[in-house]
């Protein structure tokens, strides 16, 4: 089961960035139209350089720190610890890590700037009831398929019983 689904997720991965399927945030791609000689043209253009110049033509795991920023001078106000942003949101999600979830001032900034009109008291994830740690990327406990810990029971008496094997 584990190699199944961490495969069809490769597949999925590897299918949207061969495919250059355009992510809606438009993080990795954008599209611009054109006017030729009265004949309307669109083209799908890759962002290049914008993620710590890396190209997202080139590689899919480009990314950068998540920060929130001052929309009138484009300043960063906040820079979220441990989340990041990339060409592809899932590339940059498995890179990033639950720092932030685990920190009560982070999430009351975060809060603070996007749900402003909601009065929610977020409460950050307590540390000593996890195994995974706070700067453990998105990826290894994908990888672990965000399991803590298999536990295993074997019963050869409810297998023999149900199947009734012969001899």
């Amino acid at each position: 089961m584990e190699n199944s689904f961490l495969q069809t997720f490769q597949l999925i991965r590897s299918t949207t960035y061969q495919n250059v399927l355009t992510s809606a945030a438009l993080t990795d791609h954008y599209h611009t139209d054109v006017d030729l000689l009265g004949i309307p043209l669109s083209f799908i253009v890759a962002r290049s350089n914008i993620w710590s110049n890396c190209d997202c033509a080139v590689k899919a795991t480009c990314i950068q720190s998540a920060a929130i920023y001052n929309i009138t001078n484009n300043r960063v106000l906040y820079t979220v610890s441990g989340m990041y942003i990339g060409c592809y949101l899932i590339e940059a999600t498995l890179q990033s890590t639950l720092e932030c979830l685990y920190n009560k001032t982070c999430l009351d900034m975060i809060t603070s700037h996007v749900t402003r009109s909601l009065a929610i008291d977020w409460i950050p994830l307590n540390s000593s009831q996890s195994q995974n740690l706070a700067n453990e990327t998105i990826q290894a406990i994908l990888d672990q398929l965000m399991v803590q810990k298999w536990n295993w029971s074997i019963n050869y008496d409810s297998y023999y019983t149900e199947c009734q094997p012969y001899e």
